[in-house]
Parts: C-alpha cells; sequence; structure tokens
C-alpha cells in the first residue's frame, strides 16, 4: 500500500524527503507492529538503519541484565504493564535474531526510551534476508526499454593471415642459459613419507586361495621360525614366509566397521603402502571409487613389470622368486614411478585427447565499476547495466570502470602499500604521528632500523636539553624567589616605616585637634613676635609676651583668632592663632619703678 507523509516522509538515514509510491520503489521498508514505518533510499541508508537497531537490541540487553540483579523478583514484574511487553518481544527478537524498532517513544522509569517491538522488512528492491539468515540477491529488472545500441558497422576480412607475415622473434641463448638456471627445481612431492623414521612398519599381503593356514602353521612350529630368520636367509625372504612384526610395536588393527573416511587419509595410506606418488595414488583412488583395497589391488596389477616393488611391499601373488635384498622406501619409489610411467602416460593422453566442453554461448560481462551489475538479455544478445542501488538499468556501459592495472601500477600499489605499513610501524614504535614516522622515513630512504636509531638519538638530545632547560628555569625561578623575598623585605620595612610617620603624624594632628579644640575665647599670651604683610585688612601686629584677650577662634586648623588688647582695648584684629598660648597663671600689674629680673 502506499505511504503518507505522516507515517514516514523521510529516509531514516540521510533524511531525505521520499514521494509517495508503492514499497517496492524504495531500496528497502521496515515496519514494526506498532505501524511504524521506516524507508531506506539506498544501501548505506539501511546499513545505517540497522545500526540504530543494533544499538536497540544492546541497549535492551543492558537493561534487562541490569533488571535481574537489581531485587529478587523478576524484571517484568517490578516494571508497569505498559513497558513488559517492550521486554517480551525483546525475548522474541532474541530467540528468533531479528531486530528491534528504534523509534523514541516516552517510558517509565528504568525501562527502554524506545519502541524495541519486533520489526521487520516489508519491501524494497535491495537484498531481502533469506529464512535460513543469509542475504539473497534480489531478481534482476527487466531491460531497458527499446534495443541495445548498433554495434559498429566495420567491415571484418574473413581472409586468412599468411606464414609469410609471421616473423621469428630471436632470443639470446645466453638469456635463456639465465633464465633456466634462475627457476628453482621443483621439490619432489613427499606427501605421505613424513615422521615414517622410527616407526613399526605393518606389512600384509594378500596369499593364494587355496592356502592352508594349519599346514602352514604346523610347518612354522617345526621349523625355523621367522623370528629366528636372519634377513640373508633364504627362509626370510621366501614368498611363502608370513610377514614380520616386532613386538615392541603390536599391530593395531583398525575396527572393520571403521576406515579411512578422508581422501587425503585414504591417499596417504596408499602412498605409504605402495610407496607411489600422491598424485598417482589420487588417480588409482578416483578410479576406484576410493575404495582403498581396489586401488591398492589396481596398482600391483598395473606394476608387475617392476618385481622389486611388490618384493618390498609385500603385496601381489607369491610366486618362486629369487630372495632379493630389501629396498629402501627411495629406492622403491624410485623404481615405482619408473614402472608406472607407461600407465600414466596413457592416462594424461587420454585426458588431452577429450575435447573440452562447450563454451558459453554469452561474452564475459565487462568489468563494472561498484554497486553495478551485468546482467546478460538472451533476446538482444547483449549485456544490459543494473545500478543496484537506485534500481536503474541501462544499455550503456556506465562511467568509471576500473581500468585494467598494469604490473608497473601493481608494483606501485604494493610499495605504497609496503611503505604505509613501515609508516604505521614506525609511528606505534616511537608515538609520534604518521605525518612525521612518513618524513623521517623518508628522510633515511625508507630503512626502518636507521629512521627508528636516529630518532632514538635525536629523542635522547631532545630530553638532554629538555633537561637542561629545566634545570635553567628552575635556577631562575630560585633567584627570581629570592629576590622576591628580598623585595617584600624592603617593602615590609618601608611599609613598617610609613605605618610609624603615619603613626606619628596621626598622633601629632591628634594632639593638635586635641589642643586646637582646648582653645576658647579667652585670655592668651603671645609666644613669638609677629608682623602682618601688606595687603592683609584687619590685622594688626603682635609682640611675644603680649597679652591678649581672644573673643574668636577659626574652625579650620593654623585658623585666624581675633583679639584686641588688654592695655588698650580699642586695639582690636586678627593674628594667626598659632602664635597663642594659653596663659597658665595669671598676670600681674607691677608698679611703676620696680626692678625685676629674668630666670
Amino acid at each position: 500500500a502506499p505511504l503518507s507523509r505522516k507515517t514516514m516522509p523521510k529516509c531514516s538515514g540521510c533524511k531525505k524527503v521520499l514521494e509517495d509510491g508503492d514499497h517496492d520503489q524504495f531500496h528497502s521498508v521496515y515496519k514494526c507492529r506498532r505501524e511504524h514505518v521506516f524507508l531506506c533510499c539506498q544501501a548505506d541508508c539501511q546499513r545505517t538503519f540497522e545500526k540504530r537497531c543494533e544499538k536497540t537490541y544492546d541497549l535492551c540487553h543492558k537493561t534487562t541484565q541490569k533488571l535481574n540483579n537489581d531485587g529478587h523478583t523478576s524484571a517484568l514484574r517490578r516494571l508497569p504493564p505498559g513497558e513488559r511487553e517492550k521486554f517480551k518481544q525483546f525475548q522474541e527478537a532474541q530467540a528468533n535474531q531479528l531486530n528491534v524498532c528504534p523509534e523514541e517513544v516516552k517510558a517509565a522509569d528504568k525501562s527502554v526510551p524506545c519502541c524495541a517491538f519486533v520489526i521487520f522488512r516489508v519491501g524494497g528492491f535491495g537484498a531481502v534476508a533469506a529464512a535460513s539468515g543469509e542475504m539473497v540477491a534480489p531478481a534482476a529488472p527487466p531491460p531497458p526499454i527499446g534495443g541495445p545500441p548498433p554495434k559498429s558497422t566495420e567491415v571484418v576480412s574473413d581472409e586468412l593471415v599468411s606464414d609469410d607475415m609471421l616473423q621469428v622473434l630471436k632470443r639470446d641463448e645466453d638469456i635463456d642459459e639465465e633464465i633456466s638456471s634462475n627457476v628453482p627445481k621443483p621439490k619432489k612431492n613427499s606427501k605421505g613419507k613424513q615422521n615414517k623414521r622410527g616407526q613399526p612398519l605393518l606389512i600384509d599381503y594378500r596369499g593364494p586361495e587355496n592356502r592352508n593356514l594349519v599346514t602352514e602353521d604346523d610347518e612354522d612350529l617345526d621349523g625355523a621360525t621367522a623370528s629366528t630368520a636372519t634377513p640373508s636367509s633364504a627362509s626370510a625372504w621366501s614368498p611363502n614366509a608370513r610377514p614380520l612384526v616386532s613386538s615392541q610395536a603390536p599391530a593395531r588393527q583398525r575396527p572393520p566397521d571403521q576406515g579411512p573416511t578422508d581422501k587425503s587419509e585414504k591417499v596417504d595410506m596408499l602412498v605409504s603402502m605402495t610407496c607411489c606418488s600422491a598424485l598417482r595414488a589420487e588417480q588409482l583412488l578416483a578410479g576406484s571409487g576410493w575404495d582403498l583395497e581396489k586401488a591398492a589391488d589396481a596398482y600391483f596389477r598395473q606394476s608387475n613389470a617392476g618385481p622389486g616393488v611388490a618384493a618390498a611391499t609385500g603385496w601381489g601373488a607369491r610366486s618362486g622368486q629369487q630372495p632379493q635384498a630389501v629396498q629402501t622406501p627411495y629406492e622403491a619409489t624410485s623404481e615405482s614411478e619408473a614402472a608406472e610411467g607407461p600407465a600414466s602416460l596413457r592416462v594424461l593422453q587420454n585426458q588431452e585427447s577429450s575435447a573440452p566442453p562447450a563454451k558459453p554461448s554469452q561474452p564475459p560481462p565487462p568489468r563494472m565499476p561498484p554497486d553495478w551489475n551485468a546482467i546478460w538479455a538472451e533476446d538482444h544478445q547483449a549485456y544490459y547495466y543494473w545500478h543496484v542501488p537506485t534500481n536503474r538499468t541501462q544499455w550503456d556501459l556506465p562511467d568509471n570502470v576500473p581500468a585494467e592495472s598494469s604490473p608497473a601500477d601493481a608494483q606501485e600499489s604494493a610499495e605504497t602499500a609496503k611503505r604505509e605499513q613501515m609508516i604505521q610501524q614506525a609511528s606505534d614504535i616511537t608515538g609520534i604521528e604518521p605525518g612525521a614516522a612518513g618524513s623521517l622515513l623518508e628522510e633515511h630512504s625508507w630503512n626502518l632500523e636507521r629512521a627508528l636509531r636516529t630518532h632514538s638519538l635525536r629523542a635522547d638530545a631532545r630530553k638532554a636539553e629538555e633537561a637542561a632547560k629545566k634545570k635553567a628555569e628552575q635556577a631562575a625561578r630560585a633567584a627570581e624567589e629570592e629576590a622576591r623575598k628580598k623585595r617584600e623585605a624592603q617593602e615590609r620595612v618601608e611599609a613598617e616605616r610609613r605605618a610609624a610617620a603615619a603613626a606619628a603624624a596621626a598622633a601629632a594632628a591628634a594632639a593638635a585637634a586635641a589642643a586646637k579644640v582646648s582653645l576658647a575665647p579667652g585670655r592668651f599670651v603671645c609666644k613669638r613676635s609677629w608682623q602682618p604683610k601688606a595687603g592683609i585688612q584687619n590685622s594688626i601686629k603682635m609682640l611675644q609676651g603680649e597679652v591678649v584677650d581672644v573673643t574668636w577662634f577659626e574652625d579650620a586648623e593654623h585658623g585666624w583668632a581675633f583679639c584686641r588688647y588688654l592695655d588698650d582695648p580699642s586695639k582690636e584684629g586678627y593674628i594667626p592663632e598659632d602664635i597663642l598660648q594659653a596663659v597658665k597663671r595669671p598676670g600681674r600689674q607691677w608698679p611703676a619703678d620696680i626692678k625685676c629680673r629674668v630666670l
């Protein structure tokens, strides 16, 4: 059904406004059980939305663990009824490996602030998750309307190229010899021959059908046993002798219902029994339906021309042959390979003579840029190109097709990757930025060891310089601290002196103020003589020792005082109050013609 703009008008990843339409017009459409719909316009938006779902899933998981560890009752019983359904939905998503809705909703305390209901994918042309959990590629869209562009009408000549037009490319013989000498020789396949030294070799063989085991046992008991026979005696290596097994390594037979099930194990066992090559053993097993016994029989039937192999391995029909010395596994291997040469050659000839299968009916698809696929159209017998994120198809080859990388480009890319790896390694070892590490390596011709050594020396020099600088700074700081202390001491002494002077001045001012306040209109005596300057009006001359009667004092400090003479009250005026002094004792009048002296 078409989506309304009220449901989800924007893309969940890039927030782009989308047009209304059917679900299949978008890359993917998700819908939860609460009818929350989410649209994704391309694959990147879908990945962003899936990350949001994963964060909501982790939040639900952590909240569930916290609720289970908080208290003794069930976690769901401690939640409101409206929040229990979220965790039930989360349990269902956890059991069925589904996503949960990341839509933000109001929630109760100690709950998940999201919808958290199971969300399903309901549409879209992108990759849809199958029932098995794997991502299934969507069906390719139909080809574009119209046919493919017309091909070029170049006339191709059907004339065969003559041999006269061929040119012989001569090579330098020295170069060929040098190349052939530098090519390492392929090592011989040693599969199945590892860890064989020091291990007991269990030998088995197949005898005639009419063999009487009871008679042979009696003969062995009457005559010399195989355990006392020496390798040089004929009885020890006769075809009728039974196999020897060392008493120190008893044979451990596999139960009949258990056998080698792995193909590589069967190949190894056949190689160990027949001493043939691994390729030959694999061919024999493939021809016998991977039956180990049939493959061994086929090998010995084909290698009748080499009796040494059968004698060394103990397989094949017994005959009255002369006793031969036991060959080493390496000698037996070389002889077996020489014996099986014609058979393997026939197999290779059969493989070469078989015709290859029919080639595909369509040409190989061209190289495509990311997010583009080439789809073959049977009706038009041509490729059309599908852009997966937008579901758009076209006949023309898309732009930005990756070009074929040349060997030089590949070498340059490898060199760049190697240098980036060296830069990262140097950055991890030294702890510097990648840019500085690259400059250091480039300075030393991309020699990591030299660069690290130089960095270590520079780091030591820098540390020594920093230590000296730090020591000098500490000395300067100590000298500055000492100078500051001296300066503070001087400032403290100066402050104390100024405080004492200020205190003295304040005391003097207080005394003067007290003295001034004590002055009141009355009788005073002049402490010194005073002569008024010209221009000062209403002032009078005063002599030392003159007694005056003061009637007024000015409020200001060092102000004026208005007084009159006691002898002549008509003489009055202003004089400075600083020349006045209070009379300690009243004076008295002396009669005339009395002589006095000054003490």
